[in-house]
């Protein structure tokens, strides 16, 4: 029996933290797939998402914002190198630090992944009328400030 139809008929019962990991889940379930075909792993992903939003990061920001030790970002940086995603230049202030920035394969890829996140979203919800899902989104950001208050 899959995980759907054990809980399906009992949300009441469910608390919203399990309810969000478990979409969570099967929305990365379903990205997977577009990730293998791209030779993305799934700590590699979120790198490749933060400097497409966020633009060219230093390696002790990435850290920062992952709460990752630099060790660990530069390894994965250095995988994301080798697969020609990224490229580390030197800042021109401080010649110690490494600027991270996407490279157009870099950025190719993270619009495919975009591509299928949006097509994940649009089956899930394609039963739901748009005034629920903005009152969903309202609600979601509203429990996502309030988590960041929580952390920190």
């Amino acid at each position: 029996m899959k995980m759907c139809e054990m809980f399906a008929d009992t949300p009441e019962n469910l608390n919203t933290s399990f309810l969000m990991a478990s979409i969570l889940r099967m929305q990365k379930q379903y990205i997977k797939k577009t990730m293998i075909q791209l030779n993305i792993t799934k700590g590699e992903f979120p790198f490749l998402m933060l400097l497409y939003v966020k633009g060219n990061k230093s390696q002790k920001e990435i850290a920062d914002t992952f709460i990752f030790s630099e060790a660990n970002v530069a390894k994965i940086t250095r995988n994301l190198e080798d697969k020609n995603l990224i490229k580390k230049e030197v800042d021109d202030n401080n010649r110690r630090k490494k600027i991270v920035a996407l490279t157009s394969e870099g950025k190719k890829t993270c619009k495919k992944i975009i591509e299928t996140e949006k097509e994940w979203e649009n089956q899930v919800t394609k039963n739901i009328s748009n005034e629920k899902k903005d009152i969903l989104k309202e609600i979601l950001n509203e429990i996502l400030k309030e988590s960041f208050e929580v952390c920190n």
